[in-house]
């Protein structure tokens, strides 16, 4: 029988043809081993090479939100390290299937070749709550602040929306928290830039978002200046504004 001599630079496995057919570039079967390189005895003998193997499970942040999706990564192979990035699912916008509430999260984790992680820049973007975990904001039949048990989850800027039973937003368009100060019972106020003529009390859920997720917003840059930092680790000029 004729021996069949292939090269391998299409780097492609076919396991449907007999092999007589596989084109040239193509392969039936690969072991994962290289040829040893050595100034000793061993040079030239052949060794498995290591593969993938799970290291660590990323748990997911959010409350009743499904899992996070990864959708990006790099390398820091100067500190054997990885980074991810895992993207909030999307916001359901039917609020009455809330129970709990939900609170939405943009990722980046960074992960060590033992297997040790963290995250390293968590973005809560999108959070709704259920009206009755927030304290009561009539004002005079009015009202334009809410008390929250904790100021730690939202931020200057963020809209907000209060919708009812039929997931009608009840707030004035374009709503906004404008600051946020302490409360006499240790919580705190959030307050409105524009003052609420609604009965409060008809609300069911609170959202309170950005517009676009601050970590997509600023992921960018920061992928540009980790990739800049690592190539300073490899002595390369790749930005200007690369740390010196």
């Amino acid at each position: 029988m004729a021996e069949i001599k292939h090269t391998f630079t299409a780097g492609k496995m076919n396991k449907d043809l007999d092999e007589r057919l596989v084109k040239n570039g193509e392969y039936r079967d690969a072991l994962n081993i290289q040829v040893r390189t050595s100034d000793g005895d061993a040079s030239g003998a052949v060794q498995n090479v290591l593969g993938n193997s799970k290291m660590v499970d990323v748990h997911n942040f959010g409350l009743e939100t499904g899992d996070n999706t990864a959708v990006g990564g790099t390398l820091d192979e100067a500190n054997d390290k990885a980074y991810f990035l895992f993207a909030a699912p999307k916001v359901d916008m039917d609020f009455q299937s809330y129970v709990r509430g939900a609170e939405y999260f943009d990722l980046i984790y960074q992960q060590d070749s033992k297997g040790e992680g963290k995250y390293v820049c968590i973005d809560l973007f999108d959070i709704i709550r259920v009206s009755s975990e927030f304290g009561s904001p009539i004002v005079d039949g009015q009202f334009y602040k809410l008390e929250v048990p904790s100021d730690s989850k939202y931020r200057v800027g963020m809209n907000v929306v209060g919708v009812n039973s039929s997931n009608n937003n009840l707030l004035v368009p374009g709503t906004r928290i404008k600051a946020i100060e302490p409360a006499a019972g240790g919580g705190s106020w959030i307050i409105f830039d524009r003052l609420q003529d609604c009965d409060a009390s008809d609300i069911t859920h609170f959202r309170l978002f950005s517009r676009k997720s601050y970590l997509t917003l600023t992921l960018r840059k920061y992928f540009q200046q980790l990739m800049c930092w690592m190539s300073s680790c490899y002595g390369q000029t790749t930005s200007r504004n690369q740390r010196k």
